[in-house]
């Protein structure tokens, strides 16, 4: 008996639906997409004639047979578009991060599960193959016990998109750094985040989020990670691409290290006493990567478990981190009268 193939409406027709999430369907073996809502009929008009459109999330609800919907918008809005969909008793595959609060992802993961039905975020790194090495490597005992992650991404966006400034509003440069920090629980098993502490720079821009950011964290489970996230490497300086980027990798076990190689571009190094091995940087796009998700959230749906999915418990701390690195940086922002530690940098309840 052959699988069964899942009808999946969007919500969301922006740059990151129309670029990279519709072709993605377009491949996809397990998931097939029927509809699209959105509120701007601009959007609506530049979408493929194949695929029937709505002006509201709750138009294409009441019209649809749909076993989930993929939800694209910006991240104040995620909360209230998945409950409606909870409500319909669909599954939801939510882009990262899953709200703007901690508070919102907890009512999502709640209507999910008293909906039984799944919430699932778009944690498409969790699929890379390098990265999956990188977990394997760990996995395997290579490095013994792992003691500390370090990761690195300062990335130049262009300071006028509008998008980039709804992004660091909700999210801060955590909005692409949360990936980061889910592959330091993805890698190491999982455990809570336990402690935070962070410091943000804002440049002189007028936004709410730190788009530079420094995180010192520990996992529940003893493994120590840093993180330094930017959205504004080379804030000032025009003649810089829009794609450079300083990106690092170091991950210290007790028996050996993983680190990049060439930044990461060239791939990802494992070191032990015994030799050394290298796993090649595959270089992939949204295109590439969101159709393992759709699969492989289609195969859970027919009976086959995937442990690289990221569901509601991954969001939730995907967001404590997110939420308490940007509260943090923002205290320790207003406290500029001198430079001793400030007391709210607590641990995670």
């Amino acid at each position: 008996m052959s699988d069964a193939m899942f009808r999946f409406g969007l919500v969301g027709a922006g740059t990151h639906g129309l670029r990279a999430v519709i072709p993605a369907f377009e491949t996809s073996a397990g998931c097939r997409l029927e509809a699209v809502a959105d509120t701007s009929p601009a959007r609506l008009d530049a979408l493929p004639p194949s695929l029937r459109r709505y002006a509201s999330l709750e138009a294409m609800l009441a019209s649809e047979a749909l076993d989930g919907v993929y939800i694209a918008t910006l991240p104040d809005t995620h909360c209230e578009l998945a409950l409606a969909c909870f409500r319909h008793g669909l599954h939801v595959i939510c882009e990262k991060p899953l709200a703007t609060t901690l508070e919102e992802a907890q009512r999502m993961a709640e209507a999910a599960l008293a909906a039984r039905r799944e919430l699932v975020v778009m944690f498409e790194y969790r699929f890379l193959p390098h990265y999956e090495k990188i977990r394997e490597w760990i996995a395997s005992g290579r490095i013994g016990r792992v003691e500390a992650i370090h990761l690195q991404q300062l990335r130049k966006h262009p300071v006028a998109q509008p998008r980039r400034t709804n992004l660091l509003n909700a999210a801060g440069s955590l909005d692409c750094g949360i990936h980061r920090l889910d592959l330091a629980r993805f890698w190491t098993g999982g455990a809570r985040w336990e402690t935070v502490h962070a410091l943000g720079t804002w440049f002189e821009e007028p936004v709410k989020k730190p788009p530079h950011i420094s995180i010192l964290a520990r996992l529940a489970n003893g493994v120590m990670v840093t993180l330094n996230e930017s959205f504004s490497y080379g804030y000032r300086l025009k003649r810089m691409p829009y794609t450079f980027s300083k990106n690092s990798l170091a991950i210290v076990g007790s028996h050996g290290v993983i680190h990049d190689v060439g930044g990461g571009r060239a791939g990802y190094e494992l070191v032990t006493q015994e030799g050394s091995e290298t796993v090649p940087f595959i270089k992939t796009s949204h295109r590439d990567e969101i159709p393992k998700v759709l699969d492989a959230f289609a195969r859970f749906l027919n009976g086959r478990d995937d442990a690289r999915l990221a569901f509601a418990e991954d969001g939730l701390e995907a967001q404590r981190i997110v939420d308490q690195a940007n509260r943090d940086a923002c205290i320790s922002r207003a406290d500029d009268s001198s430079f001793h530690h400030h007391p709210a940098t607590l641990a995670l309840s």
